[in-house]
């Protein structure tokens, strides 16, 4: 009988040790400038955690409003506050309507990682 509750007692724990084991999730923050403006500021910083919403997500700090950077390093760098890990980065080029407007949008992506228990919200 003993050997059947340790059995039983071993199996629970390790059922919930297992159950704390971290993942790695992922992110991406993009980061826009006009190609016509050297060393321009990037402004708010879009980030998808892997999302459905149509709704475009902007980092935010705790009281819900938009940061703003102006490169993006120092975006990285907030983020690597939070336990985010660069992964890999490149660069979209999104040319304006209206040509030779100089409106052309330079936007650089960075996609990032953690490692993060089940419980955890993936965004904080």
């Amino acid at each position: 009988m003993k050997r059947i509750l340790s059995l039983i007692i071993a199996l629970a724990c390790a059922t919930t040790l297992y159950a704390q084991e971290p993942t790695i999730v992922y992110c991406s923050i993009t980061g826009s400038h006009l190609a016509s403006i050297k060393n321009g500021r990037i402004g708010p910083v879009e980030v998808n955690y892997g999302q459905k919403s149509r709704h475009t997500k902007y980092l935010e700090d705790e009281r819900g409003r938009r940061l703003s950077f102006d490169t993006m390093i120092e975006a990285l760098n907030y983020m690597a506050e939070l336990g985010w890990r660069l992964e890999s980065t490149y660069t979209r080029f999104q040319p304006s309507i209206l040509e030779g407007s100089g409106l052309d949008e330079i936007n650089i992506v960075m996609i990032l990682s953690r490692e993060q228990t089940p419980e955890a919200n993936i965004s904080e």
